[in-house]
């Protein structure tokens, strides 16, 4: 009577753990899932692209656990080709002297002078504009660091939520099992 009592006092618990462990398991798994995602279909494409991972280490590492033990040996076979072109020019170019400047490159020369000026003067404009702008960016990396901290914190108290809950579930399956090894000593030993 009190085996078969212990006996379905662990099951239930086992029953009541999983569903803890898992509805916290969602609850961590919907704060961090994207958005457009549906829970359901999110979930479980990273559950199975972490089983394909783990089966695929699993599988190569027995491999070669078979390869070492029956002491295969492995064939290397290398195969190189190769192909050489060559093509070239040369080309060169010696200048000994400018010489005198024109009569229209002379004239010019004042106009090109005054240009020069104007595009020193707008470089200058550009530059204090510039010296303004480098503050306001000071201050939006300011913002930004402190809303990356501010999500940060956030994320640390998210990163939490459904675990307490998963572990309580964990906790519950455990005393379950425990409760069920005592159910088979109390019905093995016949108290």
């Amino acid at each position: 009577m009190l085996a078969a009592a212990l006996l379905v006092l662990g099951l239930g618990l086992q029953l009541i753990g999983a569903v803890l462990a898992v509805l916290g398991l969602r609850k961590t798994w919907r704060q961090f899932a994207p958005s457009d995602a549906s829970l359901g279909e999110a979930i479980w494409r990273e559950v199975s692209v972490m089983a394909r991972e783990a089966w695929t280490r699993t599988r190569q590492r027995l491999d070669r656990f078979l390869d070492r033990l029956l002491r295969r040996r492995r064939n290397v076979v290398v195969n190189v080709e190769g192909a050489l072109m060559a093509v070239g020019t040369l080309n060169a170019t010696v200048i000994r002297g400018y010489g005198p400047l024109p009569r229209a490159a002379k004239a010019a020369l004042p106009v090109v002078h005054e240009r020069l000026n104007e595009l020193r003067g707008e470089l200058d404009t550009l530059a204090g504009r510039l010296g303004g702008a480098t503050g306001e960016m000071e201050r939006i990396e300011k913002r930004l660091d402190e809303a990356k901290q501010a999500l940060e914190e956030r994320d640390e108290k998210i990163a939490i939520g459904g675990i307490p809950l998963a572990v309580a579930g964990l906790s519950l399956v455990a005393i379950g099992v425990v409760a069920q090894l005592v159910a088979e000593a109390v019905r093995m030993t016949g108290w």
